[in-house]
């Protein structure tokens, strides 16, 4: 008795704790601009820091390497998820648009401060003094030092080792002042210390290196004059670090003046206002139908699993609130692939423990026989997605990183609660006299447990236990080609048509029109569509927001199009720039408002996100085939690394060939797809190898299908169970949650349920492939008789013939 209370307590306990914190969380969690909105502004090159005037071609090239410097900035304070994009206005020069989630004006009022504001690099040694002011006070020839750097990018010494090129513009300055550092060697007094924004009164070399937060951007070891304009400086730094470095450099002082163009704007959530409400909503049903597939299936264990997923749900939402993580696709992505690990964990739990039970054993041993036979598999996929967090952290871009770190997190909370507390509050209900007898409150049925003290064989080996999956595994290959090579058709076909992939807005160059407006006759979304429907023009993606005009004291609505490249022509342009136009004219009244802007866009930071993430996927796979060649040999590590290609490219391919769109939220989910394939195979590979150690090692072909067969007849109600548990999550997004929200979840739900089925299918058959290549089954020696002879035989006798 007193175990069941302990777990009722338990279970109190977690449930209390994650209602307390829902106040908490309400009030503090720190959304994204897809769900709260932000602040936008519009910039613009007005002319050089010294008033020189410049020609439309020289405000051109300066507002392209402008927006590099935003990105850089924006990106090295913090800034998290930034839209930085260069547009070319229809009728004026090219400007730079800002888009940032801000909670507040005032922080919106410090990121414009960061754009504009001049940052200045200074270049000393460890005392402090001034290098440039210090030469060019002996030869003023050489300059004053403002155009002594621009920037620096990382790059690779032979021998692999990561490192910055800096960029030196005037050699001749930078050469006399390492020469100078150079004969002070001896003295130890040959560092180049670089600096941003040093303050003669504030700040010293030895007291800012011990700062977590330094203005200190990086300190070279001088041993001899440079007179390259582009040395490469190589120390103790990481790949992370050098990145770092060279943004800061590339963040450096500018010599032009960026000025707004145009109103501020408040934007409202992308997502709709009403999304966040929408995803609570679509994520508690789905945790409410988790609770009774759970309990349906497995009894009080998986309503003791149930409690616990609340609790990890509570967890990862009250960390993501206290430490300020932004709450955006890349977040919730991860929360996802947390709840499926730990799903997944909980499931292949009570799968072992229902095996022992079918055995006959009792209840207190088929815990501890089904405990110790997941700790392998569970150890693994933790690890796994451990080392997958850690990869994307180190190398991934700001977004990315908010991935990497709240997968890292969410996989700690599920491996605490999963695998350390789950088998806790289990302990107290295996171990219980009073349910000693009630094995069919625990996921079984009373008729299928053989009587061990009649000597009774097992009669229930579960509901797959005589399915011949062998035919659907030798298959496999064909259903998996056949959705590549379709998309691969598709992505050939549609790219002669029109474009390969149906890029989003914020992927692809197109056109952006902004209307600001006081009209009654143009104050909501549905007139200005309308308007836009009636002249021909039907695909464009709208925001909404609103903009304070100070002179005359009133808020101006403003209504964001955005169109790709394919979704508007130049004749369709020219259509309604002169309806806009004409309203425009028509308007006598002076306290009215309707104002116009057409501009064509490029984005920056996009493009950055798909290009990084490209690369992050293909060396989390390398660490994913590293980490399992390293526990289990190449096979399983080769079968790993094409379960996680083949996973993607056919999430890919059905964007391409229904022509769903690719936007930030799907490389966020890709992510997280990848992650889950990575351990899901885990958990079907580890069975596998556990089946293949208890077989004779001396394998052939045949065997080996059949041990596969005998793998997925043993974990396909797993795969089942998990694969329903973990779509639900996605699923109900989609029928329950904003509209906004359908591609985040289409590209989880579609990942999970392609992972689900190569794990099991197509990754064991490549497993097949190597191991049969590697692994040749070795043939028999064949038996020699010895020769016999019809002379007697010499018995031998100890001490007597055994000539010791």
């Amino acid at each position: 008795m007193r175990r069941i209370i302990s777990f009722v307590i338990f279970a109190i306990t977690i449930i209390t704790l994650a209602i307390i914190n829902v106040p908490y969380i309400v009030e503090n969690a720190n959304l994204g601009v897809e769900f709260e909105g932000g602040y936008e502004i519009v910039y613009e090159v007005a002319s050089k820091e010294d008033g020189k005037e410049l020609t439309t071609e020289e405000k051109d090239e300066l507002t392209e390497a402008a927006a590099d410097v935003i990105v850089s900035r924006l990106d090295i304070f913090g800034v998290k998820n930034p839209f930085v994009e260069v547009e070319e206005g229809y009728n004026t020069n090219k400007q730079i648009r800002v888009t940032v989630g801000a909670v507040s004006y005032d922080e919106f009022k410090e990121i414009k401060d960061l754009i504009v504001s001049d940052i200045e690099l200074s270049f000393r040694d460890k005392n402090d003094v001034d290098l440039v002011q210090e030469i060019v006070s002996k030869d003023p020839s050489l300059g004053d030092g403002s155009d002594l750097l621009n920037g620096a990018q990382v790059a690779y010494s032979y021998d692999g080792r990561p490192g910055i090129i800096l960029n030196i513009n005037n050699t001749d300055l930078f050469e006399e002042m390492t020469a100078y550092l150079a004969t002070r060697k001896e003295a130890q007094l040959n560092t180049l210390v670089i600096w941003m924004n040093y303050d003669e009164e504030t700040d010293s070399f030895n007291e800012e290196m011990n700062k977590p937060d330094s203005k200190i951007i990086v300190t070279i070891d001088i041993d001899s004059a440079i007179t390259i304009p582009n040395p490469f400086i190589q120390g103790s730094f990481t790949i992370d670090y050098a990145k770092v470095i060279s943004n800061k450099l590339k963040a450096g002082s500018i010599d032009y003046k960026l000025v707004p163009s145009g109103y501020e704007t408040k934007i409202n959530a992308a997502y709709g206002s009403d999304a966040i409400n929408k995803t609570i909503i679509a994520s508690a049903a789905a945790l409410v139908l988790i609770t009774l597939i759970l309990v349906v299936v497995y009894g009080i264990p998986g309503l003791a699993s149930s409690i616990l997923m609340i609790g990890y749900v509570g967890a990862c939402f009250a960390t993501l609130t206290f430490l300020k993580v932004e709450l955006g696709p890349d977040a919730f992505s991860a929360i996802v692939i947390g709840a499926g690990l730990a799903l997944n964990t909980s499931i292949i739990l009570f799968e072992r423990i229902k095996d022992e039970l079918l055995k006959g054993r009792n209840l207190a041993k088929s815990f501890e026989e089904g405990s110790k036979k997941t700790i392998s598999s569970v150890v693994d996929s933790n690890l796994a997605a451990l080392v997958v967090s850690l990869v994307l952290f180190f190398i991934g871009t700001r977004t990315v990183k908010t991935f990497a770190t709240m997968l890292f997190l969410c996989v700690v909370f599920s491996a605490f609660l999963m695998v350390f507390l789950l088998r806790v509050i289990l302990s107290f209900l295996f171990k219980s006299h009073l349910l000693s007898t009630r094995k069919n409150l625990f996921g079984v049925k009373l008729d299928y447990i053989p009587d061990v003290k009649a000597n009774e064989p097992q009669k229930y080996f579960g509901k797959f236990a005589n399915t011949n999956f062998k035919k659907l595994i030798k298959n496999s290959y064909f259903v998996t080609l056949g959705v590549i090579v379709l998309g691969a058709v598709g992505l050939l076909i549609f790219g002669l048509i029109s474009q390969p992939l149906n890029l989003g807005s914020h992927f692809a160059p197109g056109s952006r029109i902004t209307i600001t407006s006081n009209l009654e006759t143009y104050d909501d979304v549905d007139e200005i569509k309308k308007l836009f429907n009636e002249n021909g023009i039907e695909n464009f993606d709208i925001n909404v927001g609103s903009s304070y005009v100070e002179e005359e004291k009133t808020y101006l609505d403003v209504f964001t199009l955005r169109f790709n490249e394919k979704q508007i022509t130049s004749e369709q342009i020219d259509a309604i720039d002169t309806v806009l136009n004409d309203i425009q004219e028509g308007i006598e009244d002076e306290t009215l408002v309707f104002k116009y802007e057409i501009s064509n866009v490029s984005s920056k930071v996009p493009v950055r996100i798909l290009t990084n993430a490209s690369i992050v996927l293909g060396l989390a796979a390398l660490a994913a085939l590293i980490y399992t060649f390293v526990r289990f040999g190449i096979p399983a590590a080769l079968a790993n690394v094409v379960n996680i290609v083949i996973t993607v490219a056919s999430v890919l391919s059905v964007f391409i060939i229904t022509r769903l769109e690719i936007n930030t939220e799907f490389v966020t989910a890709i992510l997280g797809v990848m992650t889950f394939a990575i351990f899901d195979f885990m958990f079907v590979y580890d069975r596998l190898r556990e089946n293949v150690l208890e077989a004779n090692p001396n394998l052939d072909n045949e065997a080996r299908v059949g041990l596969i067969n005998k793998t997925i007849q043993q974990t396909f109600t797993r795969t089942l169970i998990s694969l329903a548990g973990v779509s639900l999550i996605p699923l109900s997004l989609v029928i329950l949650g904003s509209t906004s929200t359908i591609y985040l979840a289409l590209t989880l739900l579609l990942g999970v349920i392609f992972a689900s089925f190569y794990s099991s299918f197509v990754s064991t058959r490549v497993w097949l492939f190597f191991e049969n290549k590697l692994n040749k089954p070795r043939k028999a020696k064949k038996f020699k008789p010895k020769k016999t002879s019809d002379e007697p035989e010499e018995v031998t006798f100890i001490g007597v013939n055994d000539y010791r």
